[in-house]
């Protein structure tokens, strides 16, 4: 009898047993790493010791008014705060010794409803992904203990500030309650509610906030027009980002790509730059809040100033509103020691130097505005522009009012129009002027007529009336940005009678002058000569183009734009051009000047933190 050939039911048998047997294993250490994880987790997150731990944490921000109304006035769901160095408690010492004797060795808050960037800590970050966002309670608080276990608790019971998500944590700061945000309906500004939406980058609806002279309730109607006006001064919010211009070389303006990033974002993506702007001396900002119009003062627009120090009374009389005339006929360092004057000790605008710091423009900061307008978040991206259309419309009033517009860009044909007044009498318009609301006045009257759509508040950096305006005409405006030589000597002007007040080299010559010191080199922009005073425009930034800054190729001659560059003989920028520039008037437009009184010369103010 034949014996059977069992090799083939003998393997068959083998790989039943051996899939089983290695799906018991795969099962057991699924089962084990579970266990694993869910006993990392238990002795690692929320356990008893740390949660009360952290019930101490909170009852002590409950008690202190100081950080618990800075929380509340900054934490938005896509912010957050790290309070590990107990700087903003009234109390510092006690705050360091209470971390300690809880072993924190990180803290942090932010909103129980939370959608915020990444923390640098992978662990942290791991662990806020498990935690469930609820309802009934408005901030959290998350640690890091010595032992690197992790712990969280909900407290507070509120409304949380509203955040636009497109602007990924760039959001804007208010100050402590220095800054009073404002919307507009249609036809007046009116207090906002913090808490619902207040500004829309997307729809080209910037953030616009105010200093009032008296205090007012959400709602309320707010007058920003004029010296009699319900505030001070009047700012728009521009948040931190990074762009990217495709074929710099092209002349052809064209849409600037940019991304809104938080102030932790340190390094551009793949393509894209940071402005130097958004860095203010070791500090990287989340953004800046830029004044809305021309600086004017309340005393006299073409009066000395006399500011040589911080300390200068005479900035209470600063003011930024609408339909004034720009204060002008002032060398740059007193412009910049008015600005600075107005965080002095006893201002009455209110400013706390420790925390807000107020500065006339630099440079790179008007660069900062000019590349957001010409994005789709300004007015470039505006659907009710087309074509010429897109470029800023000039301000043309010869008087220097600012806020005013011509209706058109540059260089275009003056308004001319017939238009129904108040008086209800037609009249015919060969010259005028748009308020920034979008009335017409006659020249050289303030008889207001009914609005002209867009016309007024295509002036605006965004085509509607939430912009910066006065940045194509109007006066021109010096900017805190200098020539120095290769040899890093900072100029002061083209002699030792037309400078700018601060001490440095003049003229073709390097003839010395002696006047106020320079500030801390926070507070300008330098362009370097590459050999002597021979200037490279692609090598003034460090040895490198200067991105961001509007006075390199990437944006040169756009909208014909004059593109003039520092020298020893005009050391210091000038932008937006002239009322009468035409052309060659416009946001990315540069002169230069000497830096002196002599020209109808205003600047613009600039918030940021310290």
């Amino acid at each position: 009898m034949k014996k059977k050939n069992n090799k083939g039911f003998m393997l068959a048998e083998t790989l039943i047993v051996t899939t089983f047997v290695a799906g018991v294993l795969i099962f057991l250490f699924i089962q084990f790493s579970s266990l694993s994880s869910s006993y990392n987790e238990y002795y690692n997150y929320n356990t008893t010791e740390n949660m009360y731990a952290l019930e101490d944490i909170k009852d002590y921000i409950m008690s202190d008014t100081n950080i618990y109304n800075k929380i509340k006035d900054n934490i938005s769901a896509s912010t957050y705060m790290n309070i590990s160095s107990c700087e903003d408690f009234t109390n510092k010492d006690y705050c360091k010794k209470l971390l300690q004797l809880e072993n924190i060795k990180e803290l942090y808050v932010m909103a129980n409803k939370f959608n915020i960037q990444k923390l640098s800590d992978e662990d942290m970050n791991s662990f806020i992904k498990k935690i469930s966002t609820e309802e009934n309670e408005t901030y959290r608080l998350i640690a890091k203990f010595n032992n690197n276990s992790l712990a969280t608790i909900r407290f507070g019971k509120g409304n949380i500030l509203y955040s636009d998500l497109v602007l990924n944590g760039s959001d804007p700061i208010l100050f402590d309650g220095l800054l009073t945000p404002v919307i507009y309906d249609g036809t007046n500004w009116k207090v906002a509610d913090k808490t619902t939406k207040w500004y829309d980058y997307e729809t080209q609806e910037w953030a616009n906030a105010v200093i009032l002279k008296n205090n007012k309730n959400v709602g309320d109607t707010v007058n920003v027009d004029g010296f009699n006006s319900d505030i001070y001064a009047m700012y728009v919010w521009i948040p931190r980002y990074e762009y990217k211009i495709s074929d710099a070389a092209s002349s052809t303006p064209r849409e600037i790509s940019i991304n809104f990033i938080s102030s932790n974002t340190t390094t551009p993506s793949e393509g894209y730059q940071i402005n130097s702007g958004f860095t203010f001396g070791s500090t990287n900002l989340s953004g800046i809040w830029v004044g809305k119009f021309e600086t004017s003062n309340t005393t006299s627009p073409t009066g000395a100033l006399n500011c040589q120090n911080e300390e200068c009374t005479n900035a209470d009389n600063i003011r930024i509103v609408p339909d004034v005339q720009s204060l002008r006929n002032n060398n740059i360092s007193n412009f910049f020691f008015i600005s600075r004057s107005m965080g002095r000790n006893g201002n009455i605008f209110g400013i706390n130097n420790q925390e807000t710091d107020s500065h006339m423009m630099k440079n790179s900061e008007w660069g900062i505005v000019a590349y957001l307008t010409q994005s789709k978040y300004g007015k470039y991206g505006n659907s009710n522009y087309t074509g010429a259309n897109k470029e800023v419309y000039i301000n043309n009033s010869s008087s220097y009012y600012t806020g005013r517009s011509g209706g058109a860009p540059g260089g275009s044909t003056p308004i001319n129009e017939t238009y129904t007044s108040e008086s209800s009498t037609d009249q015919y318009i060969t010259y005028g002027f748009y308020t920034y609301d979008d009335y017409l006045l006659t020249y050289g009257t303030n008889t207001k007529s009914t609005k002209v759509a867009n016309r007024g508040i295509g002036a605006s950096t965004t085509g509607n009336i939430y912009g910066v305006y006065d940045m194509s005409g109007g006066a021109g405006e010096h900017v805190m940005g200098v020539f120095a030589n290769s040899d890093d000597e900072l100029w002061s002007g083209n002699s030792t009678t037309y400078n700018s007040g601060f001490t440095g080299k003049s003229g073709e010559t390097a003839d010395p002058y002696t006047g106020v010191s320079f500030p801390d080199s926070k507070y300008y922009d330098v362009y370097k000569a590459s050999n002597g005073t021979t200037m490279t425009q692609n090598q003034a930034c460090d040895g490198g183009i200067c991105y961001g800054h509007a006075v390199n190729p990437e944006v040169q001659r756009w909208y014909s734009d004059y593109s003039g560059f520092v020298t020893s003989k005009f050391p210091w920028f000038l932008r937006s051009g002239y009322y009468d520039h035409g052309g060659n008037a416009g946001v990315m437009t540069r002169y230069t000047t000497q830096g002196n009184k002599n020209g109808a010369y205003s600047f613009r103010l600039v918030l940021s933190e310290v």
